[in-house]
């Protein structure tokens, strides 16, 4: 899955001498727009910033803003970093609908019919002193697209000859939807999303509607923003709504039925762009400095789209997934092991499968999530994963054979023993003979022992954790690349359904980055209702049983950094929602 920094496949990005798209038409620089050209047998030609003819309003830059400006899907996230030009193009999109009713105004205006448009977008800030600039970049061109528009300073609305309207807004108080409860709108844009609250984006999402079933096909919400900490909650939603439903640029199916027994397709995609796919910024490079000086926090949101990073984590900056997150490999069979877990009934139960590597350092090579299973039940699902190998397919379709059986068939018992929640074996269970929750894991042959807990459990456990998310060994070039942690992509995954009813992927390399800092004790990790600290309880109970000898050579500062802008090839479930 995506995992929220650098995920391209090639480099097709803006920079100092390069040239992703090819050169300019009328010189040596690299193209950067797409013009109309007669001449052409494409029906366009390709030209630099300096060779945009002046009688072109808008051309979107090509690469990213040019996939979010084309972009049909009913729901858009674009953005992840900064500087990309998002609010530039989110506040053009209308020329999207101005074009479509521009030619059946002037079609029925050639039969002598009257034609006015229904079509209205709406581009939203949460404040209105938040779109002064925004305004004032409209007022400077948008009676060069039609001179008899009119603007309406008051209610900060655009009004053309054809009937379309333009108008921007802003939501800064919770209840400020209903403002616009009873308009209907084509096209709504959320500039800096995350500051809006997921109600008022569930709110304004009702008002996209029309009647015109030219526009009706047409209708989208653009949710454009950084990966920032902004209304509560809303920064999680949108990470799990769209960054981790799919790959970036994978249109995700949303389908409805109706109370006709119709089907109803409402897509969904991600667009992900920084300063890279922006040619004046990358070729200067002053911003991109401006960035890469700041705090690890906000080098890998605003300049690398890192949605998984997050002031409030626990793991703070200390969690990397260049680093900690990799593709699965063979484990070799002498390689010690031990599984590790925390049971939940009705909030989630989770169970970590760990390998040790000779060096020291530790790999999570399986992973199962389950929520409403007995601990019988438990047992049994994790006999039966045991049971049969482990295998992974590369993104080259290469399959790889991560280990065999578990399961000691002859002696009916788990060849891989770990701490289980000591909670499990505390007072009577649930089984008809009062057996403990524990005492059924046991007999069953899972393997699990009560873990040590106590007061200072999490103190401990958090040491631990924290000094193997930061210890680095050497490579087979010797480059110090491989974390004292790390876990599997794709082999950890549980296929699960959220609190919603979505289908959901559930693993410890996005649980663990997710998990806040406790407010009265920040050394250990939140744990209340609601939380997904599971993983990282379980690793816990795991890692106070197999501590690090000590702490190897530290990773150089700017490799993090380096790291993330390599590409990354990720294989992804694709989810139908």
């Amino acid at each position: 899955m995506n995992l929220g920094a650098w995920t391209r496949t090639e480099d097709n990005t803006y920079g100092f001498n390069k040239s992703p798209f090819g050169q300019c038409s009328e010189c040596s620089k690299a193209a950067c727009h797409r013009i109309p050209s007669e001449e052409s047998k494409t029906g366009y030609r390709l030209v630099c910033r300096d060779h945009l003819p002046n009688y072109i309003v808008f051309s979107p830059f090509l690469g990213q803003q040019e996939k979010l400006f084309s972009a049909t899907e009913r729901y858009v996230l674009g953005g992840g970093g900064a500087g990309p030009g998002k609010t530039y193009a989110g506040a053009r999109l209308w020329l999207k609908l101005f074009d479509v009713e521009q030619s059946r105004y002037e079609e029925a205006k050639s039969r002598g019919e009257h034609f006015q448009s229904k079509a209205w977008t709406l581009f939203c800030r949460r404040t209105m002193p938040e779109l002064l600039q925004v305004i004032d970049d409209f007022l400077t061109y948008f009676k060069q697209i039609d001179p008899d528009a009119h603007w309406d300073s008051q209610n900060k609305l655009a009004r053309f000859p054809n009937g379309m309207h333009v108008q921007f807004a802003g939501m800064e108080h919770d209840g400020d939807w209903k403002k616009y409860y009873g308009g209907e709108y084509t096209i709504v844009v959320l500039d800096e999303g995350v500051q809006f609250t997921k109600k008022q984006i569930d709110q304004i999402d009702t008002r996209i509607r029309s009647s015109d079933s030219t526009l009706s096909k047409m209708c989208q919400l653009y949710i454009l923003t950084n990966p920032i900490n902004g209304a509560a909650g809303t920064k999680e939603w949108l990470r799990r709504r769209f960054v981790r439903a799919a790959d970036p640029e994978t249109t995700v199916v949303n389908k409805v039925k109706l109370a006709d027994g119709r089907i109803i397709i409402a897509a969904q995609v991600y667009i992900p762009c920084n300063l890279y796919d922006n040619p004046a910024y990358a070729e200067d490079g002053s911003y991109e400095a401006t960035l890469a000086g700041k705090s690890v926090f906000t080098r890998r949101a605003l300049l690398l789209n890192d949605w998984d990073v997050d002031e409030g984590a626990w793991v703070g900056e200390d969690w990397d997934p260049a680093f900690h997150v990799c593709d699965p490999f063979s484990i070799p069979s002498h390689w010690p092991r031990f599984k590790c877990g925390d049971y939940g009934f009705s909030s989630l139960s989770s169970v970590l499968w760990i390998a040790v590597s000779p060096e020291g350092w530790h790999v999570v090579y399986r992973a199962f999530n389950c929520k409403g299973l007995t601990a019988h039940a438990l047992a049994i699902k994790v006999k039966e994963i045991e049971r049969e190998p482990l295998r992974w397919i590369s993104p080259t379709g290469k399959w790889v054979n991560v280990t065999g059986p578990e399961w000691d068939e002859e002696n009916d018992i788990s060849r891989v023993q770990g701490p289980m929640d000591a909670s499990c074996w505390a007072g009577q269970g649930e089984s008809a003979d009062c057996e403990s929750r524990g005492d059924q894991l046991e007999r069953i042959g899972t393997g699990f022992y009560p873990s040590v807990k106590g007061q200072t459990f999490r103190e401990q456990a958090g040491d631990i954790i924290r000094m193997r998310l930061r210890q680095r060994f050497p490579d087979a070039k010797g480059k110090l690349t491989i974390a004292g942690l790390r876990i599997f992509r794709g082999t950890t995954e549980t296929k699960m359904v959220d609190e919603h009813g979505k289908p959901d992927i559930v693993s410890p390399y996005k649980s663990i980055p997710d998990v806040s800092f406790d407010e009265k004790n920040p050394e250990v990790w939140q744990s209340k209702q609601g939380t997904n600290d599971h993983d990282l309880d379980a690793l816990g109970y795991g890692e106070v049983g197999h501590p690090p000898e000590g702490v190897q050579d530290q990773i150089p500062e700017v490799l993090d950094f380096i790291q993330a802008r390599q590409p990354l090839k990720i294989v992804s479930e694709r989810i139908n929602w």
